[in-house]
């Protein structure tokens, strides 16, 4: 019985076989949200869409609350594939804006939202 070997006959086709699968694997990269914007802003944006969520979720104002949680998803959701609509941004801002506004939130998570929406607000001048 013969036994087959699969190792090349020389190590240099394997090394070129390593950089053109590296080669594709960066092109396919680049086709994803890369070719918007770098890897330091696509964190920094989740980051903030994170943060803004975690603050509407600690005020919970409702009905406006969760309208704010819905139009910010939708929004990084967006971003995620490269998307920018103004208007769900702008949609976005007033929901929070609104969350922000209520009165019946005690002034720390108030000011915390206006944070918040102030933060959006550059993010909108930024990329939108």
């Amino acid at each position: 019985m013969r036994t087959l070997h699969l190792a090349p006959k020389s190590p240099w086709i394997l090394v070129a076989a390593v950089l053109i699968f590296s080669v594709g694997a960066s092109a396919a990269e680049a086709t994803g949200y890369r070719r918007y914007y770098s890897n330091d802003e696509y964190q920094l944006a989740h980051s903030m869409f994170h943060n803004i969520q975690s603050d509407l979720n600690h005020a919970s104002a409702g009905s406006r609350s969760d309208l704010a949680q819905n139009k910010l998803q939708t929004l990084e959701q967006n971003w995620d594939r490269g998307r920018f609509d103004s208007q769900q941004m702008d949609a976005a801002i007033a929901a929070l804006r609104a969350v922000a506004g209520d009165n019946a939130l005690p002034p720390y998570r108030q000011d915390a939202l206006a944070r918040d929406l102030s933060i959006l607000l550059d993010f909108r001048s930024a990329y939108y």
